[in-house]
């Protein structure tokens, strides 16, 4: 748990931050849809143990949920973007 915590963490600081830098204001969902496939990619990698197909389901899953509760989580940058992940982490659990 903790290595997906920090990749995924890594990984959507990393995409979020480079996203905040157009010229037109991106709207939280722009963000969210710009990165996703990236950050889908990032989730993927930090369970190099399991079937990559689960693995693509599960952080789909994770990414929707956190976008549910929170669509303002494409902002948060350093310890309160890893906070909230691993806040939630959990859900992931959830997947089926």
């Amino acid at each position: 748990m903790k290595l997906l915590s920090a990749g995924l963490s890594v990984a959507l600081a990393g995409c979020m931050l480079t996203g905040c830098g157009g010229s037109r204001k991106e709207s939280c969902r722009d963000l969210f849809e710009k990165y996703y496939e990236v950050n889908l990619q990032a989730f993927v990698k930090t369970m190099p143990e399991a079937d990559s197909a689960a693995a693509r389901r599960k952080g789909e899953f994770l990414l929707n949920r956190l976008y549910e509760i929170d669509s303002t989580f494409v902002l948060k940058k350093g310890p309160e973007l890893d906070a909230f992940i691993r806040g939630n982490l959990h859900l992931a659990d959830e997947c089926e």
